[in-house]
């Protein structure tokens, strides 16, 4: 055999001994993992306490199994009877699976201590944030509270769809998220209301957690406790206890104080059971009178007299949102006259007028029934009039712009702060927030003009010393060039203002390109993104519509810059994305969610143009999924 034929012998068994030692090297990177994960023998590692009530203390944990921070609850006093509620807490909660309710993850022992791990929600809870307010009203404007109490009210209303009261809803227990998460917390009070033979789970006998959770004791907290909480007369504790509560945090957030203050116990106790809770309208005059309405409702001592249900109470707060006097505030023809001759005293004087010369004339021509069908139509004509106004009404117009602003409605916002403004021409804040839309569509002349009435106030005082500039640099331009658009975000440095800039501006081309680069130019300036270094996307334009790759940026957390763009192949593989809603409403073909932190991937599979989603193999173990669509990443 000559030396070409050994050479050529040798390398073709060289092949299958280069496989074996591959597959031995894998074998052992692998039995590697599976025996760190066997030599944990504590699981969970304390870090740090984060909260503590009456009977837990929380703390922030690291579960070493799955290497994730989570919150993990232990007790402060382990008697049988703390025991037994800690458990029952934990299980109730674990129940009640939804956005708005704290996810529990593990209900165990360690080292002969009972604790339940929850998941850890960096942030501050409603307490907080409402007792910032008072210096720094600003922080969150009247628009994002509403919404923070309609996220409040959807997980109470999913909770008593389940046949379980909370019983305990206050500000301290809302936890909001740096994400925008709005989150129900402690339910150690909670109590199942639904019959055993309605209750839809085996695991949670009603006669047992009942026992744990109401021993005859007041449990609650004062100030937002309803009057059935106190003294057994007023009732049983149902859902509309959880109402009278909910009334109590919408007073919270309208007034900025709770509605019973009086720090002697007995006192706040008695004044509870008798009513005394001061209007919202008398301690703060600018609040809409009909969610004052809306709250003194809910926290009627009357059960009777509350909302029947969390729907009704949300219907109530959307009544106002669509410009219509709500029901709590109009409470029959005369009331409804009273409430906006209050508010409208010159348009009603005039209606009043017409009213009286109605009714003189009416006297002389026709009889008693025809006079109280023209008051009915009169009627009718205020209360249609009542929801015109309110909807220019310069409060309910301010809140319109803010949710226009959010949802990326420029042209919209723009609409609703001039009519505030032509409403009320002296009001520094709605000048200062006319500025700050006229600055996002690069309308910076008209973005002097308006900040020059509050020059010193606000966003106006960084804002107005760059106009000059931009006014010279735009031009008769339509729009800034990309590197112009740089120097923009630079120049306003930490603001959060440059996704609604870049938003803008990448709607308003007409160029695709520039879109694209705009909208990415946006993604590097969230504040939650700035832990990514390693920037390495690439994007690809074809027929209108875009190819975006941001695999591999574990850091990587907002992506709502790209919202407004036409995207149909989307891959966020092995990034640390966990919001899916605006994703939905992308036109994707092709989605690879592979190792992120999206929990249910139920929703994208309704989108009709998606093709192919890709996730990575055991990443839902709980969740049935069809094959049709579905690729697995191994």
């Amino acid at each position: 055999m000559d030396n070409k034929d050994s050479r050529k012998d040798f390398f073709e068994n060289l092949q299958p001994l280069e496989g074996e030692f591959s597959k031995s090297f894998d074998e052992e990177e692998e039995s590697l993992i599976e025996k760190g994960l066997k030599e944990v023998t504590e699981r969970y590692e304390a870090d740090e306490e984060i909260d503590q009530g009456g009977m837990k203390v929380i703390l922030k944990s690291t579960d070493r199994k799955t290497l994730r921070n989570v919150a993990r609850a232990k007790l402060k006093d382990s008697t049988p009877k703390n025991r037994e509620r800690f458990i029952s807490e934990a299980r109730l909660t674990a129940y009640l699976e939804h956005p708005n309710i704290v996810p529990v993850y593990d209900l165990d022992y360690e080292n002969n201590e009972l604790f339940f791990t929850m998941k850890l929600i960096e942030g501050e809870n409603l307490d907080d944030l409402i007792k910032s307010l008072k210096e720094d009203p600003e922080r969150c404007s009247f628009a994002e509270r509403i919404q923070i109490f309609l996220k409040i009210c959807d997980a109470i209303a999913f909770a008593h769809d389940k046949g379980i009261v909370h019983l305990d809803l206050k500000p301290a227990n809302i936890n909001l998220g740096k994400f925008g998460e709005v989150t129900v917390c402690d339910w150690g009070l909670a109590k199942v209301i639904a019959d055993e033979e309605e209750f839809d789970t085996q695991n949670l006998d009603p006669q047992i957690y009942n026992d744990v959770t109401l021993d005859g004791f007041i449990k609650g907290t004062p100030g937002y406790l309803a009057p059935e909480q106190i003294k057994d007369e007023f009732g049983v504790k149902d859902e509309k206890t959880d109402i009278y509560a909910l009334g109590g945090i919408l007073y919270s957030l309208l007034t900025l104080k709770a509605p019973i203050t009086i720090k002697d116990l007995k006192q706040n106790l008695k004044q509870t059971v008798e009513g005394k809770i001061e209007d919202p309208l008398q301690i703060n005059k600018n609040i809409p009178a009909g969610l004052a309405a809306v709250a003194m409702k809910a926290l009627s001592v009357k059960k009777d007299d509350r909302y029947t249900n969390i729907i009704e109470l949300r219907s109530e707060i959307n009544r106002w949102l669509n410009g219509f006097v709500t029901d709590a505030e109009e409470g029959g023809f005369g009331k409804a006259l009273l409430f906006f001759f209050k508010r409208h005293k010159l348009v009603c004087s005039f209606i009043l007028l017409i009213l009286v010369l109605s009714v003189f004339f009416s006297v002389r021509l026709i009889n008693e029934q025809r006079r109280a069908i023209e008051a009915q139509k009169l009627y009718l004509k205020v209360k249609e009039k009542s929801r015109i106004d309110n909807l220019r009404s310069v409060p309910h117009l301010m809140v319109l712009t803010h949710m226009a602003i959010n949802n990326l409605s420029f042209d919209q916002a723009l609409e609703y702060i001039n009519m505030a403004n032509e409403k009320d021409p002296l009001d520094k804040e709605v000048w200062s927030l006319k500025g700050k839309i006229h600055f996002i569509r690069q309308e910076y002349k008209e973005a002097k003009i308006a900040f020059s009435h509050c020059r010193n106030e606000g966003r106006a005082v960084w804002i107005y010393p760059l106009l000059d500039k931009y006014i010279r640099i735009k031009g008769s331009k339509p729009l800034l060039s990309l590197a112009e658009m740089a120097e923009l975000i630079k120049d306003i440095e930490d603001r959060s203002y440059s996704n609604h800039l870049c938003a803008y501006a990448s709607m308003s081309s007409l160029d695709l390109e520039y879109s694209v680069k705009t909208a990415f130019l946006a993604l590097k300036h969230i504040r939650f993104n700035r832990k990514v270094l390693d920037w390495h996307y690439s994007y690809e334009i074809k027929d209108g519509k875009v190819a975006v790759d941001l695999s591999n940026h574990p850091e990587l957390s907002d992506i709502r810059a790209l919202s407004y763009l036409p995207i149909n192949k989307l891959n966020i593989s092995n990034t640390n994305i966990e919001d899916r809603e605006f994703m939905l409403s992308f036109p994707l073909e092709e989605l690879d969610i592979s190792n992120t932190k999206i929990y249910n991937p139920r929703a994208f599979l309704k989108i009709k143009t998606l093709n192919q989603l890709t996730i990575a193999e055991n990443q839902f173990p709980t969740i049935n999924l069809p094959k049709k669509r579905l690729k697995i990443k191994k």
